[in-house]
């Protein structure tokens, strides 16, 4: 069954017709804006499951001109189905494919098993069987006499890991990967961050995937309730009144209804994921650690080139992916951090205030991720490019965009901040043998419904209000005013000397710029469950930035009421500055409502933060002196449109039409 919702007026058959269809014909046939046909089938996989794939070659390729190859993994399907009356335009060749095609590469995409118009089951999230897929899905391409033999593949969120996998096989011909927002750690990054469980996103996503894999086009209701704002939640408005669902492989009769069919064993995601406390848990028939790239790969070694986009604002993308850089051995591995939401939809940046900045997607492509010449450089001219290691991220406040070769950068001293009576942040130690806050924690506690734990459904904005009122709610600690800008470019650690009520609970920690006003802006944070605690004196497998935490079920250690532990853990990374005349501040919770699952399940913890000689807390910040950095620019230039990388006209009626078939429709009835 395939459901439309949303609650948008559907365009009417005369309607669409009379009014929408002439007039994006007429744009259609404007120079630039014209969408070609796939050559769509399917392939077999070696156990018999049929893949679904659509090939784009570029203008003018044929046979005789072997190109290169760009394969896009989807799990969100590879395109739509849309009314005869739509031709193509809102489909994803405008966007995702053209770019490719418009610099001489094929595009092959393709609806990872289980989903889509592929057969099969999606038994988990990036399976071994799914990954090995993708280099049968190679073999295939490299067999075709279009093809000139070097792959490559780029992606967003399951796609950026999927060509993450995708390079971890080591398939000869894949020359080059770009992961974009995607999951290194999978646990880590965005299911359990500190060993917590992500419910509501898990949720969501769980629920959206469910309904794509039965055909169902009102997984949009989801999309849309978490992303009211502005021209983008218009544009999905418009496209449930026109998408029809996945679009079938041409020709292959009454193949999608059988694949469909299969999908019904795809187990939910939620439920697999709900009962998961440690790592090592069984999620499924494997674990989160075994389709993680980063930990589930066979070896840290990789012969493709790497150039790897994520948001310091991004779940913990921006972390998974700096323990990443420091782990994989490749001689090509370029990191871009950016200030920009899972997908890069919006600019995320808890400095400004107000509706979130939407952001074109060509300057996204073009300057941000700088995808063609990464792909030019080492899927042309033999794909001899110079070997590179580095890491490109942007400052906040300072709006500045910075390159070092090693992470954390160099030339930044880290200074430990002990928690102090009166609320204070001081850089001398306790002397006293007695001292200590008591909380109990605040379930109503929480930073929004927007915060970077959700923009992974479809890349809804990020946004951070003034934290001032929430922090009534939490047990605070400040420094003294700056006495000179500063930048904070790295991984705070915080150690917590701590008693509790109960066996277990959360620790969340909040990192914040407090202005000479009273506005508190969120900067970063961390969190670990108390059973997680333990810190091992193994060797991490992978580069960490803090205590080594396993997140292993041999490894949990619950609290002993009334007994002092140490609850040690690092931050997510960020790079800001604190002007001179601010405060940074740590603010310490014990639940974030609206996110996370609620820890202890009964109970309200009342814990006993110790700041004395011999229990010391403290954080320790990773700053540099700036001196006067002078007048620095408060807000970017005006919003952009969102406009997808589509012509120009076609911006303007992809929403204007729709819009005006709606009035149109209104004014008949």
């Amino acid at each position: 069954m395939r459901a439309v919702g949303l609650g948008f007026p559907r365009l009417s058959g005369r309607c669409r017709g009379g009014c929408a269809t002439a007039a994006l014909c007429a744009v259609l046939s404007l120079p630039g804006c014209g969408v070609p046909t796939p050559e769509s089938s399917y392939i077999p996989m070696d156990d018999g499951t049929e893949i679904a794939i659509d090939v784009w070659r570029p203008g003018g390729a044929t046979d005789n001109t072997p190109v290169p190859a760009v394969v896009r993994l989807n799990r969100y399907w590879r395109d739509y189905e849309l009314p005869g009356s739509l031709p193509e335009f809102i489909g994803k060749y405008l966007g995702s494919v053209d770019w490719l095609n418009n610099a001489g590469y094929a595009v092959v995409a393709v609806d990872v098993r289980g989903t889509g118009a592929s057969f099969g089951v999606a038994t988990t999230p990036w399976s071994p069987r799914e990954v090995a897929d993708y280099g049968l899905i190679v073999d295939w391409v490299i067999a075709q006499p279009w093809s000139d033999g070097r792959v490559g593949s780029v992606g967003v969120s399951y796609e950026g890991v999927a060509a993450d996998w995708l390079g971890a096989l080591r398939h000869p011909a894949v020359r080059a990967v770009l992961p974009t927002y995607s999951y290194s750690d999978v646990f880590l990054d965005v299911s359990h961050p500190g060993g917590i469980f992500n419910q509501r996103f898990v949720k969501a996503w769980s629920d959206v995937t469910a309904l794509m894999d039965r055909d169902e086009v009102s997984f949009l209701d989801i999309v849309a309730a978490a992303n009211p704002y502005g021209l983008l939640a218009t544009f999905i408005d418009v496209a449930s009144a026109a998408l029809l669902g996945v679009r079938p492989v041409t020709g292959a009769g009454s193949a999608l209804a059988d694949a469909i069919a299969q999908h019904q064993d795809n187990p939910s995601v939620f439920d697999a994921a709900a009962p998961l406390e440690f790592r090592d848990d069984l999620f499924g028939d494997v674990s989160v650690a075994d389709v993680s790239p980063l930990l589930g790969a066979a070896s840290p070694q990789r012969t493709a080139a790497i150039q790897r986009v994520v948001g310091w604002l991004d779940a913990g993308t921006a972390r998974g992916a700096l323990r990443s850089f420091n782990t994989l051995d490749a001689d090509y591995h370029v990191l871009i951090i950016a200030p920009e939401t899972h997908t890069g939809n919006y600019r995320a940046d808890a400095y400004e205030f107000g509706d979130p900045r939407p952001l074109r997607r060509t300057e996204v492509i073009n300057d941000v991720w700088r995808a063609v010449p990464f792909f030019d450089a080492h899927l042309r001219n033999g794909g001899a490019a110079t070997p590179r290691r580095e890491v490109r991220y942007y400052t906040y406040v300072e709006r500045q965009w910075k390159t070092t070769a090693e992470w954390p950068p160099a030339g930044f001293e880290t200074q430990r901040w002990y928690f102090a009576s009166g609320g204070a942040l001081s850089r001398t130690a306790p002397t006293a043998e007695i001292g200590a806050d008591t909380y109990t924690v605040d379930f109503e506690a929480t930073t929004g419904l927007d915060n970077r734990w959700f923009s992974g459904l479809a890349g809804v904005p990020i946004r951070y209000v003034d934290r001032a009122a929430q922090d009534q709610r939490l047990l605070v600690y400040e420094t003294p005013e700056m006495t000179e800008d500063v930048e904070l470019t790295g991984h705070p650690v915080v150690s917590l000397q701590v008693s509790s009520t109960h066996e277990d609970g959360a620790f969340y920690v909040y990192l914040e710029d407090v202005f000479p006003d009273g506005k508190v802006v969120y900067i970063t944070e961390g969190e670990l469950r108390a059973i997680q605690r333990a810190v091992s004196s193994d060797t991490s497998p992978v580069a960490i930035f803090g205590p080594y935490h396993t997140f292993a079920r041999a490894d949990a250690a619950p609290l002993v009421p009334g007994e002092v532990a140490e609850i040690t853990f690092d931050l997510l990374p960020i790079s800001t500055i604190i002007r001179a005349g601010h405060r940074i501040r740590v603010a310490i919770a014990g639940h974030d409502a609206d996110t996370f699952v609620r820890y202890p399940a009964e109970g309200t913890p009342t814990l006993a933060i110790q700041r004395n000689a011999r229990h010391a807390s403290w954080i320790d910040l990773p700053l540099k002196s700036r001196g006067d950095l002078g007048p620095l620019p408060e807000t970017l230039p005006t919003t952009q449109l969102y406009t997808t990388a589509l012509c120009p006209t076609a911006s303007v009626l992809c929403v204007a039409l729709p819009l005006a078939c709606w009035r149109c429709r209104r004014r008949r009835s």
